[in-house]
């Protein structure tokens, strides 16, 4: 665990690197594209570390596929935006079937093969051509969106797992305590030093003290099953995860994550966003201008056997619909998309802030406990056991001071938990794994 964001900032630094600002990822070959579902059983190791969750999660997650498969469809919609208009081809017969011919007069029929061509005037067509690039551009920061959540989920679900998994010891050790305890009540007990109810107390310590391996065990099985989830596995195909939860590291200024936010994709997805709406509003006022038909062929004259040359121009009168309407609505919805990118950027501005926060107060806490509260915890713990052996305590003296150093312990498993966790947060947020705390940093002691 002590490499855990090294890997996590590895596989974040190189997801983006060929992010620049203003600028969408690029999606990976077709045939590198996460599967939506897998073909065949996912092979995971029996013991996982970080790096393998977070190559599993992003070679077979079902749901980055999704975002992934719609860039693919929108850039066949881009490859249509540029196509022009088909040509018309019409054919007309005139004076057909006439039952009376006047004497001198060529009234036989008429026969007229035209061709025609509509003419988008007023950029309509460059307009529709941007649009559609900037669709697919927002389509590909969805999938950068996508994969930056699933890499951050993992990573949380990662070390929800290894907290489970150091409960559960924790859950074991207590319950290898409530059995001394009981048996050296019980030799006192035998020895006629202490009265039978002692035994009872020490027996109920030890009944909760399983009960709490049972229910840590449950525990573990769940967090297993959160974390293969983001491969679309089902937990039971590996045993658990390598490491531990290792000592806080440094946390980097929060006007320097701040600062982070404009290049995160999340964010920066929204220029395309605004630009967008920017074409769609080029596009409703083109409308206003009609786009004529022009067109020319020929005419048969069957009766003399003679032919002549036709053309033909004709234009949409915008008299009663001048696209009022489309103007105002696309007009509302670039105001919309602006709105909501400062929404956007302010809303994950107040959560890095309150992350940042919540960060730091699981920091603290953790060497509140690990440099002061759980030495006199575990110090307690063990001098009260020995003084019960030579009769200078009572057994309630020893119950209290065991509770106070296992819930104590919990407590930094809850701290550190919350560290990771909240850090994992800010680096999702960020868009970027957060520096390390230079070597030297005392690791917490969660055992005897």
């Amino acid at each position: 665990m002590n490499r855990y964001f090294l890997f996590l900032a590895a596989l974040l630094a190189g997801g983006c690197a060929s992010i620049e600002p203003g600028k969408p990822p690029v999606l990976p070959p077709r045939n590198a594209s996460p599967a939506t579902i897998p073909v065949a059983p996912v092979r995971v190791p029996g013991i996982i570390s970080l790096r393998d969750a977070l190559a599993l999660a992003l070679e077979h997650s079902p749901g980055l596929g999704v975002p992934a498969l719609e860039a693919e469809a929108l850039a066949g919609a881009e490859m249509q935006s540029g196509m022009l208009p088909n040509p018309t081809m019409s054919v007309d017969v005139e004076n057909f079937g006439r039952s009376r011919m006047r004497l001198g007069q060529l009234n036989g029929p008429e026969y007229t093969l035209a061709f025609g061509q509509l003419v988008e005037l007023g950029g309509k067509r460059a307009a529709r051509v941007r649009a559609a690039k900037l669709d697919r551009r927002l389509a590909l920061w969805d999938y950068e969106v996508a994969r930056l959540d699933l890499l951050s989920r993992t990573a949380r679900d990662f070390v929800a797992l290894l907290t489970a998994q150091e409960e559960a010891a924790l859950a074991v050790e207590g319950a290898r305590v409530g059995e001394e305890t009981f048996e050296a009540v019980r030799a006192k007990i035998d020895a006629g030093k202490v009265s039978p109810v002692e035994g009872s107390r020490a027996s109920v310590l030890r009944s909760r003290s399983r009960l709490e391996v049972e229910r840590t065990s449950g525990l573990v099985a769940s967090a297993r099953a959160r974390l293969a989830a983001n491969w679309g596995g089902a937990g039971a195909e590996f045993e658990g995860a390598a490491g531990s939860l290792g000592a806080p590291g440094a946390i980097p200024d929060l006007e320097g994550l701040i600062a982070e936010l404009s290049t995160h994709p999340a964010i920066a997805k929204w220029q395309d966003e605004v630009a967008r709406c920017g074409e769609e509003l080029k596009m409703a006022r083109a409308k206003r201008i009609p786009n004529p038909t022009v067109g020319g062929g020929a005419r048969f004259l069957d009766e003399s056997d003679e032919s002549a040359f036709v053309v033909g121009f004709s234009i949409p009168l915008p008299v009663l619909d001048r696209n009022e309407g489309g103007i105002y609505e696309a007009d509302r919805r670039l105001a919309k998309a602006k709105a909501e990118q400062r929404a956007m950027f302010i809303e994950r501005r107040a959560a890095l802030v309150v992350a940042h926060a919540e960060a730091k107060n699981a920091r603290q806490r953790v060497f509140a406990f690990e440099g002061e509260i759980l030495p006199a915890a575990r110090t307690a713990f063990e001098s009260t056991r020995e003084a019960y052996v030579t009769g200078k305590v009572g057994l309630t003296d020893v119950l209290d001071t065991e509770r106070v150093w296992f819930s104590t312990r919990r407590e930094l498993l809850e701290a550190l938990r919350e560290f990771h966790a909240r850090k994992a947060e800010l680096e999702a947020l960020a868009g970027r794994a957060l520096d390390e705390l230079p070597s030297g940093v005392k690791k917490p002691q969660t055992g005897n």
